[in-house]
């Protein structure tokens, strides 16, 4: 490793290679320190300086100072990571004081520039990360790796068996929400029966009033019902009725569609 470069004329840091400490000669650790204490404001502007010169430079050294920690298992800060995690407790507390700074200041979590619509990034960067994001899926399926951990993935699936069974629970929990929502629409606050009045959400489902579900289904295909009440803006011809009720009512057609006889 080379040396710094000498001190200019009128500097008095003593730096030079006959240096001693305690009677012993100074590392090239201990000069440099001794360097960096000594010009630590020049050095600090002339690193921003070359940084806003050459971003391309600093990004480059961030991958290979990334990928250094990743490889020795360390975190980016060289610190040990949690169990079963890439950042260690410190990292991880200051990027999620970081992501909810900038959320409540509607700012890109990315560039902080200002965000045009209720969302975690700029339009730029949600296209940047978009792409990222469709090249990392396509190179892990060709090597049959998780594409969300990048972990050995299940024979014929695209997850390993965590990120499986994770990907599951959120879909549940998506579908449920989904499901909720539609339903307190309809009723006009809590998920209720229009017939009977019971709020058990498990035994409530979505009921045509025009008596025209199984047309309906063949028209909009396979599919949450609910995801396409959403999508097209809640349609006045549905209500929420429980399974008892619906059925009730299918197999007496004479029945007013809004109200049924006991």
């Amino acid at each position: 490793m080379p040396g710094p470069k000498p001190c200019p004329p009128g500097c008095n840091c003593g730096h030079h290679n006959g240096q001693t400490m305690g009677g012993r000669p100074l590392t090239q650790k201990e000069i440099s320190a001794r360097f960096y204490k000594r010009h630590r404001k020049k050095l600090i502007e002339k690193s921003r300086r070359e940084r806003k010169e050459h971003p391309e430079i600093v990004v480059e050294t961030t991958k290979r100072h990334r990928k250094k920690m990743r490889d020795a298992g360390l975190c980016a800060c060289g610190r040990q990571p949690r169990l079963g995690k890439k950042l260690c407790g410190g990292c991880t507390t200051r990027n999620q004081e970081r992501f909810l700074y900038l959320r409540q200041a509607g700012l890109c979590i990315n560039c902080k520039a200002p965000t045009e619509t209720d969302t975690v990034s700029c339009i730029p960067c949600s296209k940047k990360n978009s792409t990222r994001s469709k090249k990392r899926y396509i190179n892990r399926k060709a090597k049959r790796l998780c594409v969300d951990c990048g972990a050995s993935a299940k024979p014929g699936k695209i997850y390993c068996p965590e990120c499986n069974e994770k990907q599951s629970n959120r879909a549940h929990q998506e579908r449920e929400q989904l499901r909720l929502q539609v339903m307190s629409h309809y009723s006009k606050g809590e998920p209720t029966c229009a017939h009977c009045g019971i709020n058990d959400l498990d035994t409530l489902t979505i009921d045509h009033i025009n008596n025209d579900g199984a047309e309906h289904r063949r028209m909009i295909g396979r599919g949450n019902i609910c995801r396409w009440l959403r999508r097209h803006n809640y349609p006045p011809d549905f209500q929420v009725l429980c399974y008892n009720c619906n059925y009730k009512r299918f197999k007496n057609q004479k029945y007013s569609p809004n109200s049924l006889a006991n």
